[in-house]
């Protein structure tokens, strides 16, 4: 029987629904066509769900409806795609899977989806310059060694230091930035770096390095709500594993993005598992649930949620024009009904209302916002304004920022996830009435749960309210030198224009109880910016055994295991420090700008 045959079997399959399931063999021509064909003609059927035969497909996106994923599913609602036993080889670099658009109530379950060729690439570094401004690698075998190819290296910014005998990210060896490549042979190169090369911590020949190469989303949900993914399985992913963009939301997943196998012609195991993001959650209007996710070696962070900030051009009275070139108006943000929170220039909470009507302005004249440290703002090319009307009088000035507090993936659980040798954030969290519980973030560059609003480049949002965080294990977090608060094993901070936004902030009760933080080297917690915080029954095993304190730079008191600043009505109570190491000075570092109480007993030796 030929391959044509067997396809064409396998897919009648698809649509009789006593049919013992037909197996299909492993994969030598392409099957994107077939399967578009079949699940939307079984959805146009009137089915309820198809059936993916078992087996393995080879797939492309060059065949696909919008040549940026092999498949696109589009205004689906109330179905289910079976792929339980299929893997999906994506033969096309730079480029994902499967996107689904206007689509509610849409289960995937059981795909394994896989790229033929690693989306990143890996070597030995073979040589350190002696001005330590470039250093010579050789790309181990199997691995792309056509990374000057801006189609499917568009930049390589980064290269990332691993142990020379261990799969994981090298322990305070810093991102190495790069500023061009130059090809020596056939797979040797020189990376030329922006900046010198720091001897400490040390970066020697014979560390293994890693980069990525193009993103892109490997399964995309743009505008969804009510959508499953569950038993999938991605590897050597091009990134944003599962990206979900705005829409009413309340999507579930349960996923594992891990690494692919040793590819053909190769003896190493690839060190990165996906470009980007294993997961990117932004501007729904409920947030997603996340069961029992397992997420390892992606080259950012592992699960961010998040919403988006407006600039406010002027306000009088109850009328606001707000900017809104870079937030797509179809996310439904600032519809009538919906609470919208401002923050003044210090990025300070100043004050709430809600919306009673919204217009486009385009009479509006075009402010000139090039002072703004918020790049978004700054360096756009146009200006897109909307009018709002609100239930009441606001005093709120020009460069204001505005955040739709109904549009931010609020309502959002993480429950029983794993997120492991990550370079990012374990998770990134801008969003309120959420619990993170039961979950394990160890080995990863940044902070391991990091709660707080991004000013400045990314301009995402927003404060957290309401949030619970139990019961989960941080360790060995912030495995290289952070910057501002993202490199605390769990923080609940604000910072802007070179300072932690004073109070009153924007952070409003937080409750952090039944944690366990293991054998991580700098400040464990740091709270800023918030009110109402309570801090209880959390242990510390074994903090502060090695290195310093990267957070002198930002006024942090050396050797502490919590630290508050600009906090009202903190709490801490019976927390417990097990076998603390000798930089570990004080229990609890809170300035004057700090009120509440067990500052100085919440926290005591076990």
């Amino acid at each position: 029987m030929n391959w044509i045959a067997i396809v064409s079997a396998a897919f009648i399959c698809l649509f009789a629904p006593a049919c013992t399931p037909c197996i299909a063999q492993e994969a030598p021509v392409d099957s994107t066509i077939a399967l578009q064909q079949a699940i939307d003609n079984a959805y146009q059927a009137g089915k309820k769900s198809v059936v993916i035969p078992p087996g393995t497909y080879r797939v492309s996106a060059d065949l696909g409806l919008d040549k940026r994923h092999c498949f696109v599913f589009r205004g689906m609602h109330d179905f289910e795609i079976d792929a339980r036993g299929v893997t999906f080889v994506n033969t096309t670099r730079g480029r994902g899977t499967i996107d689904f658009l206007h689509c509610a109530n849409i289960t995937l379950n059981g795909l394994t989806i896989r790229h033929e060729v690693p989306a990143a690439s890996q070597g030995t570094i073979t040589q350190i310059a002696p001005d330590r401004r470039s250093l010579d690698v050789q790309i181990s075998a199997g691995y792309p060694a056509d990374i000057d190819d801006l189609r499917y290296f568009a930049a390589i910014p980064i290269i990332d230091v691993y142990e020379p005998h261990r799969d994981i990210l090298k322990t305070g060896a810093p991102d190495i930035y790069i500023a061009s490549i130059e090809r020596l042979g056939a797979t040797q190169f020189r990376f030329h770096m922006s900046g010198r090369l720091p001897a400490s911590p040390a970066v020697d020949a014979d560390d293994r390095v890693a980069w990525r190469g193009t993103v892109a989303a490997e399964i995309h949900l743009y505008l969804t709500s009510g959508m499953k993914i569950t038993g999938v399985t991605m590897e050597s992913s091009p990134g944003f594993c599962c990206q979900e963009e705005g829409g009413d939301g309340g999507n579930y997943y349960n996923y594992t993005v891990t690494y692919g196998p040793i590819p053909a012609g190769g003896s190493e195991k690839p060190l990165i598992s996906s470009n980007a993001d294993s997961f990117n959650s932004g501007g729904l209007r409920k947030g997603p649930t996340l069961w029992n996710c397992l997420f390892e070696g992606g080259n950012d962070d592992g699960i961010p949620i998040s919403s988006g900030y407006t600039l406010v051009g002027s306000a009088e009275g109850n009328i606001v024009y707000l900017d809104m070139t870079h937030r797509p108006t179809d996310f439904k943000e600032y519809l009538v009904g919906d609470h919208v929170r401002f923050y003044d220039n210090l990025k300070c909470a100043a004050g709430e209302a809600v919306v009673t009507a919204m217009e486009r302005a385009p009479d509006y004249p075009t402010q000139d916002f090039h002072d703004r440290e918020e790049r978004a703002f700054a360096t756009q090319a146009h200006q897109l304004w909307y009018k709002l009307t609100l239930d009441r009088p606001v005093s709120v000035q020009r460069g204001y920022m505005a955040s739709d507090a109904d549009a931010a993936n609020n309502g959002f659980l993480v429950h029983g996830c794993t997120v492991r040798n990550i370079r990012g954030h374990g998770m990134l969290i801008n969003a309120s009435n959420g619990v993170i519980e039961d979950s394990i973030v160890e080995y990863v560059v940044y902070g391991g749960i990091t709660i707080g609003p991004a000013f400045g480049v990314w301009t995402q949002g927003d404060f957290a309210r309401n949030l619970i965080i139990r019961n989960n294990t941080i360790r060995e977090s912030s495995i290289v030198t952070p910057c501002n608060f993202g490199g605390v094993a769990l923080s609940v901070a604000g910072y802007a224009n070179k300072r932690y936004i004073p109070l009153p902030g924007g952070h409003r009760d937080i409750t952090i109880t039944g944690n366990t933080f293991e054998d991580n080297q700098d400040v464990n917690v740091l709270i800023t910016s918030a009110q109402n915080v309570t801090i209880e029954g959390n242990r510390f095993v074994r903090p502060l055994t090695t290195n310093g304190s990267w957070l002198l730079g930002l006024n942090a008191s050396p050797g502490a295991l919590i630290w508050l600043t600009q906090d009202s009505g903190v709490t801490l109570r019976n927390n417990i420090v097990i076998g603390p190491g000798p930089l570990l000075k004080t229990m609890v570092a809170a300035d004057g700008t700090v009120t509440g109480s067990g500052l100085t007993d919440g926290v005591t030796r076990k």
